[in-house]
């Protein structure tokens, strides 16, 4: 299979399980991203796992609390996404569209794939599973284990990995815990494979540090023109995207004159991140619109304090 077809049924995945997700008509809210800044799109690429992600997370936070040695954690964690994995037939062909690609990329395996706590995990471990590669837990206080122990050698000739990631956004947990890790570990990461890119921040930080990047998925306009071209997601929702793409800030300004009433009568429909988020953009004002808007901005203040 080219990389076409696979970029083709990996994005049918995506979005028929909702890890891509869109506003399909001018009156949907606006998705509040990590920034405290708006957009048209969000992207969850663990749920191409299947339904029962939420339940896997959750377990997998219980065996992460116990006091339980890395040793011990892991192989818990491995039987646990490879359940899941063997328990849905979307995840089973996501991963073996993902394991054709990333042999296709490297034709001389690594000597192991390394994974992050926690999402990366979805697909680093069914990923080394299918391949018969050795795999790294990489954990967020630095520490790292492998179901293969005789490859974590600090001190000795660095092994060559390749880190597997959910999706590459700004770069900043290779940069903060993992990278440091697999040093740490007697490892080295000259490459790294991720199901998705979202923009260019988070891969020109990689390779400013000597990583490259490898994914099926690009998620720029060509992509959610793909998309509708499959009828995946309604014509408002690509020129939506479309604007977006052009300009965040305009986008933004277009999205608080259409839709600005509806964010407000309906921020009680959002969650506690997601209500965090839009109190960020309100008190941060990114896009100096509040000028523009002020019964908007001073609105929001008054909901969102009564929230809060």
């Amino acid at each position: 299979m080219d990389a076409n077809a696979t970029q083709r049924l990996l994005l049918s995945r995506l979005v028929r399980s909702q890890a891509i997700r869109v506003r399909q008509t001018p009156g949907d809210l606006p998705f509040w991203y990590t920034s405290g800044k708006p957009g048209p799109f969000y992207i969850n690429v663990e749920r191409i796992a299947g339904d029962h992600v939420a339940g896997t997370l959750s377990r997998m936070n219980q065996i992460l609390a116990s006091t339980a040695e890395a040793s011990q954690r892991a192989p818990q964690i491995h039987d646990l996404v490879l359940a899941a994995w063997q328990s849905d037939a979307g995840y089973q062909e996501a991963i073996s569209l993902l394991s054709a690609t990333f042999t296709r990329m490297f034709p001389d395996p690594p000597a192991a794939i390394s994974g992050g706590e926690r999402r990366d995990w979805f697909f680093s471990i069914p990923l080394a599973q299918t391949l018969g590669i050795p795999h790294v837990y990489l954990y967020k206080n630095g520490t790292a284990w492998s179901d293969r122990p005789s490859i974590l050698q600090p001190g000795a000739e660095p092994v060559r990995v390749v880190h597997v990631s959910d999706i590459l956004n700004t770069g900043s947990s290779y940069v903060r815990n993992w990278l440091p890790a697999l040093t740490a570990a007697g490892m080295t990461c000259e490459d790294t494979f991720t199901v998705a890119v979202r923009g260019q921040e988070g891969r020109n930080l990689l390779e400013a540090r000597g990583v490259r990047v490898h994914t099926p998925l690009v998620m720029d306009e060509s992509v959610f023109r793909d998309a509708a071209a499959e009828g995946l997601i309604s014509p408002f929702a690509l020129a939506d995207v479309l604007q977006y793409f052009e300009s965040p800030q305009a986008w933004t300004r277009h999205l608080l004159a259409t839709c600005g009433e509806q964010i407000l009568q309906r921020e009680p429909e959002l969650d506690a991140v997601q209500r965090s988020r839009l109190r960020t953009f309100v008190e941060t004002d990114p896009y100096d619109l509040a000028a523009e808007f002020p019964a908007f901005f001073r609105r929001a203040k008054e909901v969102l304090a009564v929230q809060a």
